[in-house]
């Protein structure tokens, strides 16, 4: 069942939302967004080339008897927002997070104690290049000096090290024929990179090696690959999606056919694994909403939409999961009080694009628990 909490307008036109991880701040929630400068001197220009503003909202859940809703803390003007990732682990007890931008910077923020963000090192990714996915290697492994990748407009795929509060590119390729939509790491293996672009491939890179040529091809989506993920709790899981509205879930040892597949009604912009060990995933499907889908018997090729969260009528390109448990949760698991009833209960965010909306939704399903023996 999903259940509409709060519905915002946020001013230009949406495409990234991203729930910090990190315990103490869980229940701070960024959003990005991006639009064309419509003023009357870049009208008059035709030559000039296209300037992308953009806005980082940052809002705090608040909890209030039986509902949550977000309360606005800060709103910051820069460059188009294309990602953003928060580092998956606190770096010197500072919550950090990544951005890639219209102007192609890979930019990094931190989280002060009143919850505004502030600048703290950027680095550049190509000239006049668009920044469009970015992800980070600490997920599984620990680390304070983690390396970052990002994907751009060109097609390459660029490796950064953050480390002392600085940026330094490590590596660039060229991955993709056109737009390199998405890029991932391997988090268990964090030399692996995989990269998604609008060539219609799904590539995976060894750092290790010359990353003149990839370690595999796949051509098994039709269109555009736009959106990576690895499994962040069970190792050898990946998943992708593409413009050709297919689900796809691998085994990273043998990618030459997916495990599993689910067609979704629209274009899989972005995966999200649940953060809280089960096998759910969450995706922004583009022309046909949000969706929540159980991954569990994936194994067996079965992928069900358990939730299709269709309430905002434009582009879907942003989607996240918050980590901290609602309060709603707690009270219906001690209500149940039967332990082989596995409750999945998570609030949720999303945005559309060209309605420039942010919704914060609530989804919740009880099942039995002989099939989610992974979940705590």
């Amino acid at each position: 069942m999903a259940k509409t909490l709060q519905v915002l307008d946020t001013e230009y036109n949406a495409d990234s939302v991203e729930w910090c991880p990190h315990d103490s701040n869980q229940d701070i929630l960024l959003c990005g967004t991006y639009q064309l400068d419509q003023s009357k001197d870049t009208q008059e220009d035709s030559s000039a080339p296209q300037t992308r503003l953009g806005k980082l909202h940052t809002y705090k859940l608040k909890q209030e008897q039986e509902t949550q809703s977000l309360e606005h803390v800060e709103t910051t003007d820069m460059p188009g927002i294309l990602d953003i990732k928060w580092c998956p682990s606190f770096i010197d007890s500072q919550s950090l997070f990544g951005i890639v931008n219209s102007i192609g910077q890979l930019q990094i923020y931190q989280l002060n104690e009143d919850h505004n963000t502030d600048f703290v090192t950027s680095t550049e990714l190509g000239e006049q290049v668009l920044g469009l996915s970015l992800d980070w290697t600490n997920r599984v492994h620990k680390s304070s000096d983690p390396e970052i990748s990002c994907s751009s407009s060109d097609g390459h795929i660029s490796i950064c090290k953050f480390h002392q509060g600085q940026l330094k590119c490590t590596s660039n390729w060229k991955a993709h024929d056109f737009e390199a939509w998405i890029t991932a790491f391997n988090y268990w293996n964090t030399n692996i990179v995989y990269s998604g672009g609008d060539d219609c491939k799904f590539k995976g890179w060894d750092c290790r090696q010359n990353t003149s040529s990839p370690i595999f091809v796949s051509k098994r989506h039709s269109m555009g690959v736009c959106s990576i993920q690895c499994h962040p709790f069970k190792e050898n899981v990946l998943s992708s999606g593409s413009y050709d509205e297919n689900l796809f879930i691998w085994d990273t040892r043998n990618m030459k056919s997916p495990l599993a597949e689910t067609n979704l009604g629209g274009g899989v912009w972005r995966i999200k694994w649940d953060s809280q060990k089960s096998d759910y995933i969450l995706t922004a499907t583009m022309y046909n909403g949000f969706h929540v889908i159980d991954a569990s018997e994936f194994s067996d090729g079965k992928l069900s939409v358990v939730c299709h969260y269709d309430k905002q009528e434009s582009i879907g390109y942003g989607a996240d999961i918050c980590c901290k448990r609602s309060v709603d949760s707690d009270r219906h698991a001690a209500k149940m009080g039967d332990t082989s009833t596995f409750n999945f209960n998570r609030t949720i965010a999303t945005c559309s694009f060209y309605d420039h909306v942010l919704h914060l939704w609530n989804f919740s399903t009880s099942e039995k628990s002989q099939n989610k023996e992974n979940n705590d």
